[in-house]
């Protein structure tokens, strides 16, 4: 047939089925050059190549159907314009979300390498933690379980209205007079990491430090025995409590079944008794 093709060997070329470019003759989006009387077999031409090009790139980018064929109907320079860029930014999000998913995971798998890696709970360790970026919202009273709970759903709903970037990493904040009081599980905050800075008036900054850090297994209930155990600890190496505790869940009912497998990771900052 020289310069057409028939319809198995233009979908070939363009890498799709036989069947996805029928499809596209039925509702309209693509016709053959011209279709044999004889035996109804559908030509396409050379010409068309860069017709079905568009219309691929078009339906990769998800753009639906039925507006490729609209746009195809009616096609200019000034009109291609105007979808491509409006095509251009729906990518451009999607690939930034994308990045966003791709760091949260990656923060994820970070976190349960870490449990991984502790071999046990009841040594405390000294480190210096850099500067970090909280996205908090506070405790109501009585400072319950509960309204720790409260608090975290409603941090979620905050950070999505305000469109801030996190790793869906839940945390709580212990205040120090709290702890001096034994009272262990009273957070006055709940937070998520945030990737970076906001302005925003949940927004807390964690300042860089020495802190003492150590870890809790079991029900998020039974911490107190663990903060007993580690503050003596801390005492015993010549440190002082100097600020509030702040507890980052590790490993939650994301990836455990069972509470006692639970990890905690609580970081204190601390000075050298004088």
């Amino acid at each position: 047939m020289g310069k057409y093709f028939t319809a198995g060997e233009f979908a070939a070329i363009h890498g799709m089925s036989k069947q996805t470019l029928l499809f596209y003759d039925k509702i309209g989006l693509i016709k053959p050059a011209f279709v044999d009387e004889n035996n109804r077999y559908r030509y396409y031409s050379a010409k068309q190549m860069e017709v079905l090009d568009t219309i691929s790139m078009l339906k990769e980018v998800g753009m639906p159907l039925a507006e490729i064929r609209e746009y195809m109907d009616e096609r200019s320079v000034e009109g291609a314009i105007l979808l491509l860029e409006k095509e251009n930014e729906k990518l451009t999000e999607k690939i930034k979300k994308q990045r966003r998913i791709n760091r949260r995971i990656k923060a994820k798998i970070a976190q349960l390498k870490e449990a991984a890696e502790i071999s046990g709970t009841d040594k405390v360790r000294y480190e210096f933690q850099k500067r970090r970026y909280l996205y908090a919202e506070g405790v109501k009273e009585p400072f319950t379980l509960f309204d720790t709970d409260v608090a975290i759903k409603t941090l979620f709903e905050e950070a999505s209205r305000e469109k801030i970037e996190h790793n869906y990493q839940i945390g709580s904040v212990i205040p120090q007079k709290k702890i001096l009081e034994g009272k262990y599980t009273e957070a006055s905050k709940a937070y998520t990491v945030m990737e970076k800075t906001a302005e925003s008036e949940h927004c807390l900054v964690v300042e860089e430090g020495v802190y003492a850090v150590f870890y809790h297994k079991g029900a998020y209930a039974e911490t107190p025995s663990t903060y007993v155990k580690a503050i003596e600890e801390i005492k015993k190496d010549g440190y002082i409590i100097s600020g509030d505790s702040f507890e980052d869940s590790i490993v939650d009912n994301l990836t455990a079944g069972n509470e006692k497998d639970y990890l905690t990771k609580i970081s204190i900052p601390v000075k050298k008794m004088v």
